[in-house]
């Protein structure tokens, strides 16, 4: 079983958002999914410990931010949460995150967010790992979105932030990829914790 060792567990400082459902009479109420991306139930869990199963793994070259990120849920909606590794030539970052109650795509593409929001430098090279096809459509093929819409204008807003347009690139989920699985491992984690 892999360890959390090194994580910086934080108490919520407000109670977690409850999921509401929208009626005619309450049209300005926001839904569940708006919640969990907007006001998260639980904090971001971080450490800066790389495990071992991943000592040997070769670094990214100087000046590349690369992420594998994963979202997680339980049920579909049900308890969700993000992970991420974070990687560079010289550093190392994992962290997760408990949302509440959402969707699995919701997990994901909040993932992907975090990764982002994780790289302040607008001219550095970053380069995202995920398994889901639908964060990859949305994103970067224009697929339209039919759900889940706000979130999705504003990741495709915070990617042209960046002089380099950030690379989501696909990889196979659940096939072993140490890092990918890493990332697997940190968003489980975040509907456990």
């Amino acid at each position: 079983e892999q360890a959390l060792a090194g994580f910086r567990f934080n108490t919520p400082s407000k109670a977690p958002a409850k999921a509401v459902a929208k009626s005619d009479s309450e049209a300005s109420r926001p839904t569940f999914d708006e919640l969990v991306w907007k006001e998260p139930a639980g904090t971001i869990q971080f450490s800066t410990e790389r495990p071992q199963e991943l000592v040997n793994e070769d670094r990214p070259n100087i000046g590349v931010h690369e992420f594998f990120t994963d979202g997680a849920c339980s049920g579909n909606p049900g308890r969700c949460g993000w992970g991420f590794l974070m990687r560079t030539s010289s550093d190392y970052y994992e962290a997760f995150q408990f949302l509440g109650i959402g969707t699995n795509n919701i997990a994901e593409l909040m993932a992907i967010k975090a990764a982002l929001d994780h790289v302040p430098d607008p001219d550095a090279v970053i380069l995202i790992h995920t398994d889901s096809n639908y964060s990859l459509g949305v994103i970067t093929k224009d697929w339209k979105a039919k759900a889940n819409v706000e979130l999705v204008d504003t990741l495709r807003k915070q990617m042209r932030q960046y002089k380099k347009r950030p690379q989501i690139i696909k990889v196979k989920g659940h096939s072993g990829h140490p890092l990918n699985e890493r990332a697997d491992f940190l968003a489980t984690s975040s509907i456990l914790k």
